[in-house]
């Protein structure tokens, strides 16, 4: 009985009957035929879904060679979709709010960004906004002059007059006091600023992209970050999920990181192994690439072999990694998390589609060749863009 997809042959089933009174009759042919189209369907769906994740996996791949993004690892559907955005925010003059818990790389998104930009081969200037004191923070950005203050022997120029042309990057913004928030507030809105103990306006044109690892907006309503300011740093809004909301990229992450380890000590370490590979995965991470990036560093210190097994994993993760899979936060529970999910699908799958219909000029039947779907494919896939507002 052969199976059948929109009248092209997948493959078929074959039965055969033996015995004295073997022979097929008009029921086994209905029943078999019944059979064969469900496996029909389940052979042609499976077939599409693996024709859309190499898709997927093709866009990622264009975008990480069109742009600097060989640093960011991952082929989550999050990592995906995060990535196009920052692709098209780079080439802009746009002010960037990153949001992510700490570890999740935050300030390599930013690099990426920079580096991607008309401001490329201009300088990024990292500044940690909650690991400089208040008092020592303005003279950091702004400069001073000699005198300005005690210990001012001699002239300083800030960060931002150093970054002209190029890019400040303000790591943990929301912990920048009330006072500094006004004057980088002035700068934002006309890129001027005055050094420690100097009277002279000075000019800078730098671009400005902003991280926090807090709820800016909820700091907002408590009166602790000004609404102007934060409605300037966040034109364009890039969120950077944790590691547990990604699991799939925690197999490239950790491959990255043994190869790193392995050349800084002097080792020949293959790569993490199936049983350690597992219970990596089922960990939460709650410092996220940082701490996974720590967890590699030390197991690639006291492998004795050329894998990472689990002897060489901390307790902590044995036993969370082992026992269950990490607990899902009320706020990510598993409705908002399939929610985000198909988003993000959706996402990658406009883009995709959006492409291939411009490159074959809107023609369906060349795009569906092209991609190696059937025409009814492709089109089915626009209908349902289109029916939930993508396309």
């Amino acid at each position: 009985m052969p199976l059948l997809a929109h009248d092209r042959p997948l493959g078929c089933v074959l039965l055969t009957m033996h015995g004295q009174d073997a022979g097929f009759e008009e029921d086994h042919r209905r029943l078999l035929g019944q059979i064969a189209e469900r496996l029909a369907l389940a052979v042609e769906r499976n077939r599409r879904y693996m024709q859309l994740k190499a898709s997927r996996a093709k866009l990622l791949e264009d975008l990480k060679g069109q742009f600097q993004f060989d640093e960011i690892l991952g082929n989550s559907p999050e990592m995906t979709t995060l990535l196009k955005t920052a692709a098209e925010v780079a080439q802009t003059d746009a002010a960037v709010l990153i949001e992510g818990e700490s570890g999740t790389g935050k300030e390599l998104l930013a690099r990426a960004i920079h580096l991607n930009s008309p401001r490329g081969e201009s300088p990024f200037m990292p500044i940690n906004c909650a690991a400089i004191p208040e008092n020592l923070l303005e003279s950091e950005l702004f400069g001073y002059e000699k005198g300005a203050f005690t210990g001012a022997d001699k002239r300083k120029i800030g960060k931002f007059e150093a970054a002209d042309g190029g890019t400040i990057f303000l790591d943990e913004i929301g912990e920048m006091r009330p006072l500094l928030q006004v004057k980088l507030l002035r700068f934002l809105q006309a890129h001027e600023f005055e050094r420690l103990g100097s009277t002279v306006t000075r000019h800078a044109d730098v671009r400005i992209i902003s991280a926090t690892n807090r709820e800016l907006i909820s700091l907002v309503g408590e009166g602790i970050f000004r609404e102007d300011l934060y409605y300037r740093i966040n034109v364009i809004n890039l969120k950077v999920p944790p590691l547990r909301r990604r699991r799939s990229d925690i197999a490239p992450l950790a491959g990255s990181f043994v190869i790193k380890s392995a050349k800084r000590q002097g080792k020949k370490i293959n790569g993490v192994s199936p049983e350690a590979l597992a219970v990596l995965t089922r960990y939460p991470f709650p410092g996220n690439i940082r701490e996974l990036e720590n967890v590699i560093a030390r197991a690639v210190i006291l492998a004795r072999g050329e894998w990472v097994t689990p002897a060489e994993l901390p307790e902590v993760i044995l036993k969370e990694g082992e026992a269950r899979p990490a607990p899902v936060a009320a706020a990510e529970s598993y409705p908002e998390l399939k929610r985000r999910r198909v988003e993000a699908l959706s996402e990658v799958d406009r883009a995709f589609v959006a492409r291939l219909l411009e490159r074959h000029r809107y023609n369906v039947s060349q795009a569906a060749l092209a991609a190696g779907m059937h025409r009814f494919e492709l089109q089915r896939l626009i209908r349902k863009l289109k029916r939930i507002g993508r396309l």
